[in-house]
C-alpha cells in the first residue's frame, strides 16, 4: 500500500501500452472494422482499392458530421452506399459479427495464452 508521501506528485496513474494497442487498433484504423473489405468482398463484385479508400474517408466525414452516435448499419450502408455494393441483410449481420482474433504470431507458445490453443 502507498501512502501520499511515497507518491510523485501530480501522477494519478500510469498506462502500460503493450504493442501500441491502446493507442491505435492492431489494423491500423478503428473504423471500419479490419475485415471490412475482405467481408464486403466476399459478397460483391470486385472493388478497386481506391475505392475502399474513397468508401473509407466518406465514413469518416460521416461520423465526424453526426450529432452522436449513428447506428452501425447506418455508417456501415455508408460505406456501402460510396462502393455501390447493395446493404443486404446478409452482409450486414456480417459486418455486425464480433471480429475474429487474429493469432500472435512472434510468440506463439511463449508468452500468450491465446497462441498456445
Amino acid at each position: 500500500m502507498t501512502d501520499s508521501a511515497t507518491r510523485a506528485p501530480g501522477i494519478r496513474a500510469v498506462l502500460f501500452d503493450s504493442g501500441g494497442v491502446l493507442m491505435r487498433p492492431v489494423g491500423g484504423r478503428w473504423n471500419p472494422r479490419a475485415d471490412f473489405e475482405e467481408t464486403v468482398l466476399r459478397h460483391a463484385a470486385p472493388v478497386p482499392a481506391e475505392r475502399f479508400a474513397e468508401a473509407i474517408a466518406a465514413g469518416e466525414r460521416f461520423l465526424g458530421e453526426a450529432a452522436g452516435t449513428p447506428e452501425i448499419d447506418t455508417y456501415h450502408r455508408v460505406l456501402l452506399d460510396r462502393l455501390g455494393v447493395g446493404a443486404t441483410g446478409e452482409l450486414l449481420a456480417e459486418l455486425r459479427r464480433e471480429v475474429p482474433r487474429r493469432r500472435c504470431w512472434s510468440c506463439i507458445g511463449t508468452c500468450c495464452p491465446r497462441s498456445r490453443s
